[in-house]
């Protein structure tokens, strides 16, 4: 799916819109978005982000979710990537 910001029309409130990345959604794909905003519909944590609707437009479906402001890991990334480091946890 793509990732849009968007502000909600009839109150304004910024919100995320998540579109599936296909021009012909299939039921597979109608049916994943659909149980994906169910799952986390039912989630009650403040740690997790909110999602506000599943709209079935025709073209193409999506959620909407709350906007909590934040970045892509995309572009917080070096652009020389990062380096791994390995650790050793010794538990004393």
């Amino acid at each position: 799916s793509a990732i849009f910001r968007a502000l909600r029309s009839r109150d304004q409130p910024p919100v995320i819109l998540k579109p599936l990345r296909t021009s012909f959604p299939t039921a597979e794909h109608r049916t994943r978005l659909r149980q994906e905003f169910a799952l986390v519909s039912a989630l009650s944590d403040p740690h997790i982000i909110h999602y506000h609707a599943f709209e079935d437009a025709p073209d193409s479906p999506f959620l909407v979710e709350e906007d909590c402001d934040a970045v892509a890991l995309v572009h917080l990334m070096p652009a020389e990537g990062f380096t791994l480091e390995m650790s050793i946890w010794v538990d004393s």
